[in-house]
C-alpha cells in the first residue's frame, strides 16, 4: 500500500510548516479542512494522522469516534498529536480526547524536524505491519473457504460414491441370488437326469423280464387244453400288457423312448391311465372319471 499521510493543523503555519518538513524526506500529506473531513479520509489504507491538539475540539462526538470505534480486528490507526507543552496533569477533556482516538503519540511543541520524522517513520512501519496482518488474514480466510469448498466437494463426492456403492452392492446381491437360483436348478436337473437314468434303466430290465412273462404265458395258452388255465393265463398276460404299458410310461417319463406324434383316442387313454392314478394315489382317495362319449 501507499504511503496516506492525513493532516489536520487549523491554525497559523503548523500545515505549511509540517508539509515541508515531510517534504524535505519525500513524504506526502493530504491536508483535512476539518475533523468532518479528516474523518471521512480515515480509512483501511490510510497510513497515519498528524492532527494538532486545538484542532480536535468537539472530537469526541463527531464521526471520526465512531470511525475509530469500528475499525476491523487487524486495523489500529495511529495519530501522531502534536501538543502544547503543559505543565501539571493534562485535563480531563484533553485525557478524553487521547482515550477516544485510542492509538496515539503525543509530541509535545516545539519539536524537532527529526523527532516528527522519526515518529512519522515509526508509524508508518507499524501501519505496513497492520497491512501485513490483513493480508494473511485475508489468505487464512481465502484458505478456510477454500476448505470449506472441498470438504462440500469430498462430502459430495463421499456421498455419490457410497451411492454408487450401494447400486453396486444391489447388483451383486441380485447376481449371487441369480447365480443361486441357477445353481439350485442345475442342481434339481441333474437329480431329475439322474431319476431318469434310473427309471430307464429298472424299466429296460423290467420290460425284459415283462417279454419273459409274456411269451411263456402265451406258450402255456397254446399248449393246455384245460379251459380254467386256459383263463388264467389271459388274465396273467392281460396283468403283463398293463405291466407293459407302465414300464412304456416310466419309458417316456425318463425320455429314453421317442414319443410318436398320432390321433389319440382321449376317454381310451383316460381308462388306461386309470390304474396308474389309483396305484400311485392309493386307496384314501377315490378316482372318478368322466367322460365325454363326443369324441375330439
Amino acid at each position: 500500500m501507499a504511503d496516506n499521510i492525513l493532516l489536520l493543523a487549523l491554525r497559523g503555519r503548523d500545515a505549511a510548516v509540517i508539509s515541508q518538513i515531510l517534504g524535505q524526506q519525500t513524504i506526502g500529506c493530504t491536508d483535512c479542512r476539518s475533523v468532518a473531513d479528516l474523518a471521512a479520509q480515515v480509512n483501511d489504507d490510510s497510513s497515519v494522522a498528524i492532527v494538532t491538539e486545538e484542532s480536535l475540539e468537539g472530537v469526541c462526538n463527531s464521526d471520526l469516534a465512531q470511525r475509530l470505534k469500528h475499525q476491523p480486528p487487524w486495523s489500529d490507526f495511529q495519530f501522531i498529536l502534536l501538543a502544547t507543552k503543559r505543565v501539571g496533569k493534562r485535563p480531563e477533556a484533553a485525557a478524553a480526547v487521547l482515550e477516544m482516538l485510542g492509538n496515539v503519540v503525543v509530541l509535545e511543541r516545539p519539536i524537532h524536524g527529526d523527532t516528527l520524522f522519526q515518529a512519522v517513520h515509526s508509524a508508518l512501519r507499524g501501519r505496513r505491519r497492520q497491512w501485513e496482518a490483513r493480508r494473511h488474514l485475508a489468505e487464512l480466510r481465502s484458505a478456510e473457504e477454500s476448505l470449506t469448498q472441498l470438504n462440500n466437494s469430498l462430502e459430495q463426492s463421499i456421498v455419490e460414491r457410497t451411492s454408487e456403492l450401494s447400486r453396486a452392492n444391489d447388483r451383486l446381491t441380485q447376481e449371487i441370488a441369480e447365480r443361486e437360483r441357477a445353481q439350485s436348478a442345475l442342481v434339481q436337473s441333474q437329480k431329475m437326469e439322474a431319476v431318469g437314468q434310473l427309471t430307464g434303466g429298472i424299466a429296460h430290465d423290467f420290460n425284459n423280464l415283462l417279454t419273459v412273462i409274456s411269451g411263456n404265458l402265451d406258450m402255456i395258452r397254446r399248449r393246455t387244453k384245460d379251459s380254467k388255465t386256459d383263463v388264467q393265463a389271459g388274465h396273467a398276460i392281460q396283468a403283463a400288457d398293463r405291466a407293459a404299458k407302465l414300464t412304456q410310461q416310466l419309458l417316456v417319463f425318463s425320455r429314453s423312448q421317442k414319443l410318436m406324434l398320432e390321433p389319440v383316442d382321449l376317454n381310451a387313454l383316460l381308462s388306461g391311465m386309470s390304474d396308474l392314478l389309483e396305484r400311485t394315489i392309493g386307496a384314501d382317495a377315490r378316482v372318478e372319471l368322466f367322460l365325454d362319449p363326443d369324441q375330439p
